[in-house]
């Protein structure tokens, strides 16, 4: 007969399910199912009398690498245990009991950089009765006159909620969309809080070079932006197939796939993790949650102990189709349709 000694919580990421601990004195069956598929494990105990599944994170990361959450059962002789598993790529030092009620669904460690035109999302996961509701916090300057004022909006007026899965709510957050409260003032600063959630978000001027934005699924299944402050280079290396034909060398296959490298501009070290979780994203967009389906090829992201040195890295993607991605430039027109032409 086997007995669970490990405590499963009944709901958690997957790491905190690692490593499942059943005291047995016979070999047992163990079945592990969800509505995505089933596992079946038949174990022996060891020399001390007991049964372990370890690594089992991997198995639940694999389930869920879709994003979603998803109800598990794990049945072993008359017995069964039901538990909920939360999607995350990353070992977290906090239970998802603990996390999900203090934390926006982000490794964001603090304030986040944005510019006016970003996109922007804050999600979070809750399974109480009654959820806590969104509400923003506003910063606004004149900055001809330095006048300062604050204004809050609640979840009713921003664009609303959107569902991303059982128990899972996504609010827009995009600066673009929050109007002024006078003529002459600017966003500077805005906070976004749900309970003891909260996230902080800084408008950061927009010089040079245009922010590069990438939409991504995050560690937590989520859909986040990432903001690159810097320089992107182009780069065009076509894959060449040459062959001999009546004598002459020709090429018959020509693949032209060019790569892109952005800097991301200074990471502070509240930046480092959400850089980390863009460089292992399996599922990248840019720009908007509607963008172009790009794929990363690599990336530079290396940390110096050196307290007094800038810390910074860089992303190179190129496009997922497999075709040469073009966009053509429309006509600017001065004037628009009423303009007096007779002259002419």
């Amino acid at each position: 007969m086997a007995t669970l000694k490990t405590l499963v919580p009944t709901f958690g990421f997957p790491h905190q399910y690692d490593t499942l601990v059943f005291s047995a004195d016979a070999p047992c069956e163990f079945a592990i199912s969800c509505n995505a598929g089933s596992v079946l494990l038949k174990l022996s105990p060891n020399a001390l009398g007991e049964i372990r599944i370890e690594d089992f994170a991997q198995l639940l990361r694999d389930f869920t690498a879709d994003g979603k959450a998803r109800d598990f059962t794990l049945s072993w002789e008359q017995n069964s245990q039901k538990f909920t598993v939360l999607p995350c790529r990353f070992d977290l030092s906090s239970a998802a009991s603990s996390f999900v009620y203090t934390h926006f669904l982000t490794l964001q460690q603090g304030a986040k950089p944005t510019y006016l035109g970003a996109q922007e999302f804050v999600t979070l996961y809750s399974a109480l009765p009654s959820r806590d509701a969104f509400s923003l916090s506003l910063l606004w300057v004149n900055p001809q006159t330095g006048e300062i004022r604050e204004t809050s909006l609640s979840e009713e007026q921003s664009d609303g909620v959107v569902s991303t899965g059982t128990n899972y709510l996504r609010l827009d957050v995009s600066p673009e969309q929050f109007a002024p409260p006078a003529e002459g003032f600017a966003l500077r600063s805005y906070t976004v809080t749900a309970g003891k959630r909260s996230l902080r978000f800084i408008l950061c001027p927009v010089l040079d070079a245009q922010p590069l934005t990438f939409v991504f699924r995050n560690c937590f299944g989520q859909f986040e932006s990432f903001h690159c402050f810097g320089t992107m280079q182009q780069e065009v290396k076509p894959t060449r197939s040459s062959a001999s034909f009546a004598g002459k060398t020709r090429n018959y296959r020509v693949q032209s796939a060019p790569e892109f490298t952005a800097q991301t501009g200074i990471l502070r070290p509240c930046d480092f993790a959400i850089f980390e979780d863009l460089c292992t994203a399996d599922y990248v967009l840019l720009g908007t949650e509607n963008g172009t389906e790009v794929c990363i090829t690599d990336n530079d992201f290396k940390l110096s102990a050196d307290l007094y040195e800038p810390q910074e890295g860089s992303i190179t993607w190129r496009y997922a189709s497999q075709a040469r991605h073009f966009e053509a430039i429309s006509e600017v027109k001065t004037f628009d349709e009423s303009f007096d032409d007779t002259f002419q």
